[in-house]
C-alpha cells in the first residue's frame, strides 16, 4: 500500500442512495432558484424515440407544472426556466416536478422530467448530473480526461483567426475564411442526405480532407457542437437512413473559447462536461477510422 500506484484507475459511480440523491437534488433546486449559475439544458441533437429520431433543436417546447400555467417556447433556455420558476412562485418541492414537452410538426411529441434535460456539476464534491442521474468521479478520472484530450491532434490556428469577434454564421461566410482556402458548408443540408424529413447540417467548413464544426462561446455554449458532431458520427456509423455517405479523413472541432486570452489546450478548461463530450466524440471518430482534430481560437469576451 505504501508503494506508488502502478496504473491509474478512472472511476465513475452512479449514485443510488436515496439520501445522497436527495442531497444533490436539493443543490440543483437551489441553483435553479438563483438568477445566475452553471446549470444548463443538455442540447443533444437527437433523442431516440421508438425507431425514429426526434431532433431536440427543432420544433417548440412547453414548460408545465401541475397547478401552474404552462409556458410555450420556441427555444429552450435556462433563463426561461428560471423565469418560469420565479414568476409562478413554484415551491421548492415542486421544481423537479416541472415537465418539458417537446413537439415537432409531423412527429410524435414527448415529455421529459426537467431533471433529465439538465447538465449540472458540483465541482467541489466531484459529482455531476447527466441524463437525469447523479454520478461521482475520482481524481484519476479527471486526469484520464485531461490526458485523453491532450492526446488529440491540435491544428495550428492561422494568425488572423487567433482572436474572433464575429458570430459563427458571419465568420463562416467571411472573405477571410474563404481566402484561407475553406469551403463553406454552413446551412448546407444536402451534404449528409438521409431519409429523415428534418434536414441535418453535417459541418460548417471543409478544407481538403478535413471537415470543421465551428462554435464560439463559453464552455457551456461549446457543448452543443460536440453533441452535433457525435450525432453525425452516429448516423454514419449506423447508416440510419443515410442515402449518401460523404468522404473525409479528419473531423475538426473549431472552438472559439470565450476569454481574455486563448487556451493553450482544451484540457485547461474547467468544464468536465465539455471534456467528457470531446472525449466521446474523439473516441467515436477513431472507431470509424476518422482522425479527431481540435482547433482553438479566442472569442473575445
Amino acid at each position: 500500500m505504501n508503494q506508488d500506484a502502478r496504473f491509474k484507475l478512472p472511476r465513475t459511480t452512479i449514485l443510488t442512495d436515496e439520501t445522497e440523491v436527495a442531497h444533490y437534488d436539493d443543490i440543483l433546486v437551489r441553483e435553479l432558484q438563483t438568477p445566475l449559475g452553471t446549470s444548463d439544458f443538455a442540447h443533444n441533437s437527437y433523442d431516440l424515440y421508438g425507431v425514429d429520431f426526434v431532433f431536440s433543436n427543432e420544433g417548440s417546447f412547453v414548460l408545465k407544472c401541475w397547478g401552474h400555467p404552462e409556458l410555450a417556447l420556441d427555444n429552450l433556455s435556462i433563463k426561461d426556466l428560471k423565469d418560469y420558476i420565479k414568476s409562478n412562485k413554484i415551491h421548492k418541492k415542486d421544481i423537479l416536478r416541472i415537465k418539458v414537452l417537446h413537439e415537432q410538426d409531423g412527429r410524435p411529441r414527448f415529455t421529459e422530467d426537467v431533471k433529465n434535460t439538465l447538465d449540472y456539476i458540483a465541482d467541489e464534491e466531484r459529482v455531476l448530473l447527466s441524463n437525469g442521474r447523479w454520478m461521482r468521479f475520482n481524481q484519476d478520472y479527471l486526469e484520464f480526461l485531461n490526458e485523453y484530450i491532450s492526446g488529440i491532434t491540435v491544428e495550428d490556428t492561422e494568425e488572423q483567426f487567433v482572436y474572433i469577434n464575429s458570430t459563427e454564421p458571419n465568420f463562416n461566410s467571411s472573405d477571410a475564411v474563404k481566402n484561407a482556402g475553406y469551403e463553406v458548408a454552413d446551412k448546407n443540408f444536402s451534404i449528409l442526405k438521409t431519409t429523415a424529413k428534418t434536414p441535418i447540417e453535417a459541418w460548417d467548413l471543409r478544407k481538403e480532407n478535413c471537415v470543421y464544426a465551428v462554435k464560439f462561446g463559453t464552455a457551456q455554449k461549446l457543448g452543443p457542437i460536440c453533441d452535433q458532431a457525435i450525432n453525425v458520427l452516429e448516423l454514419l456509423r449506423n447508416r440510419a437512413g443515410v442515402q449518401q455517405i460523404p468522404k473525409f479523413d479528419r473531423y475538426c472541432l473549431w472552438l472559439g473559447y470565450k476569454g481574455k486570452k486563448p487556451l493553450e489546450s482544451i484540457a485547461d478548461s474547467g468544464s468536465i462536461i465539455l471534456k467528457q463530450k470531446i472525449e466521446t466524440w474523439a473516441r467515436k471518430a477513431r472507431e470509424l477510422g476518422i482522425e479527431p482534430v481540435l482547433k482553438i481560437s479566442c472569442k473575445k469576451a
